[in-house]
């Protein structure tokens, strides 16, 4: 592994954590039930960096599951991606990011975005990480579903994009280190030991055929029999895979 940029807070906090819990795993809770979230997360958070969230597919949200989840993230150690995918005008993306019931940049630290709008995009949401200097952009550069979209185009124009707002954009989702530069931090989806794909498109990969940053583990934690087990494998294969 690479060490990441230090100069922003989320990425040195990020970097801090991996080492102190020994730990490259990020954990996607994609639960409908806040409760059940909030449970599975106080188990699995010893053995995890970073927590992966889609927060508008939590059937009961209000604010005091934020509360809760930030004072777990604040005991436990772990920091929190918002995976949005804002993908809107600049105007729009700014107010999903920082507007609305969710208001994202007060408790994220990562959110990921998509380039498809241009750099618009990224100008307007410059403004909100001035306003929320813990927030840091994640730009998506590929993606783990079957014929998606995003091709190689795309992907070098994301890149580009990257270098133009270096001090908002931290690093990329994808399923392969496109730059050796190691100023940038590459989180990798679709990692399980136990499918190839889902009736839906997602394809899956294991932790070990991965090279990444951060490994994000979903349904391979939260439908196990045990996830304080299963997350201590993907712990362990995780940091196998990325020890130099």
């Amino acid at each position: 592994m690479s060490p990441p940029r230090f100069f922003h807070p989320s990425s040195t906090r990020l970097q801090q954590l991996m080492l102190e819990k020994d730990s490259n795993l990020a954990f996607s809770a994609d639960i409908t039930d806040k409760k059940k979230l909030l449970a599975l997360v106080a188990d699995v958070a010893p053995y995890i960096c970073v927590l992966k969230t889609h927060i508008d597919i939590i059937k009961d949200f209000d604010q005091t599951f934020i509360c809760a989840l930030t004072r777990l993230a604040d005991q436990h150690g772990f920091l929190i991606m918002e995976d949005r995918k804002l993908a809107d005008i600049g105007y729009i993306a700014a107010q999903q990011c920082s507007e609305g019931i969710y208001r994202i940049a007060q408790w994220a630290n990562f959110i990921t975005v998509h380039t498809i709008a241009g750099p618009g995009t990224l100008e307007a949401l410059r403004r909100v990480v001035k306003q929320h200097p813990n927030l840091g952009i994640l730009l998506l550069v590929q993606m783990s579903s079957k014929d998606n979209l995003l091709n190689e185009d795309y992907q070098r124009a994301s890149l580009r994009l990257a270098e133009q707002y270096e001090d908002i954009v931290l690093g990329f989702v994808s399923q392969e280190r496109l730059l050796l530069d190691s100023k940038w931090l590459w989180f990798s989806p679709g990692v399980s030991l136990s499918a190839d794909q889902d009736a839906l498109g997602q394809s899956y990969r294991t932790p070990l055929s991965v090279d990444s940053d951060i490994l994000i583990v979903g349904r391979g934690i939260a439908q196990a029999k045990d996830p304080i087990q299963a997350a201590k494998q993907y712990r362990q294969l995780a940091r196998k895979q990325t020890s130099c």
